[in-house]
């Protein structure tokens, strides 16, 4: 058995968005941009079209780039973590990772959630240097920061979550 104890920082859902799937339309967003970037260049090169109004162009698209990266990386997790905040309060997750399943408690004062996950429920797994990422779902997921565990080491996280997801769990350094 493997045990954690969890309190969610601003730092965490920074971190996760930087993970997750909406990091896939940035890169959607980036091919959009190479795209328009090479459009715009075309046309101030080749056409007759006045130089002002390419560079309009080009300009509008590198400011929709920018405004898209900072929204990722920095408005999106504040959104995020103000949720968070608002419904959990400073809310405490324990982690207890069994055998075969895994339980994750979340406490506030006086009220308790408690949730039981099989493994084969999961939809993948991740691991950095620093924490562990458990998604539920594409978008959701348990952070367990490696410094969190109280009961078992970093390893035998990685054990357990190798042996019940097989090719769905990765580590990346």
């Amino acid at each position: 058995m493997i045990k954690a104890e969890m309190v969610y920082t601003l730092e965490d859902m920074k971190l996760f968005a930087k993970k997750s799937s909406l990091n896939k339309y940035t890169q959607y967003i980036i091919k959009f941009g190479i795209i328009y970037f090479s459009v715009c260049f075309l046309i101030l090169c080749f056409a007759d079209t006045p130089v002002s109004f390419s560079v309009i162009m080009l300009f509008v698209c590198i400011v929709a780039f920018i405004l898209m990266l900072v929204y990722l990386n920095s408005i999106y997790p504040k959104n995020n973590y103000k949720k968070f905040k608002n419904i959990h309060g400073d809310s405490i997750e324990y982690f207890d990772f069994n055998d075969d399943y895994f339980v994750v408690q979340m406490k506030n004062g006086n009220n308790a959630e408690y949730y039981s996950l099989e493994y084969n429920l999961l939809n993948r797994a991740e691991e950095n240097k620093n924490a562990f990422y458990i998604y539920i779902s594409p978008l959701q997921a348990y952070i367990v920061r490696k410094n969190s565990i109280t009961y078992g080491t970093p390893e035998d996280l990685t054990v357990l979550l190798r042996k019940h997801l097989g090719k769905k769990f990765k580590s990346r350094f």
